[in-house]
């Protein structure tokens, strides 16, 4: 599970870097280079998907700590309030 952790940090860290990079790049450049610019969207857009897949990780690793791992450990407690 650690393992995933950290790929997903990477890759968020790549994307932040990509973005700035991207950013830089089309402040640079003319208005009127359609395709740079195209370009640009996709960059921007790739870091989005990534930002949202970082998310969502956690989003699914929080509530699999709560309701899965926490409930493992504390089954008998759980039980108990409902008896």
């Amino acid at each position: 599970m650690h393992y995933f952790f950290f790929f997903y940090l990477r890759f968020f860290l790549f994307s932040v870097s990509k973005l700035r990079i991207s950013m830089v790049i089309c402040r640079a450049i003319a208005s009127g280079e359609f395709f740079i610019h195209f370009l640009c969207f996709l960059l921007r857009s790739l870091h989005f998907y990534f930002l949202y897949r970082f998310v969502f990780f956690f989003v699914s690793f929080f509530f699999y700590l709560v309701l899965v791992d926490w409930g493992r450990s504390h089954h008998v407690a759980i039980y108990a309030c409902f008896v």
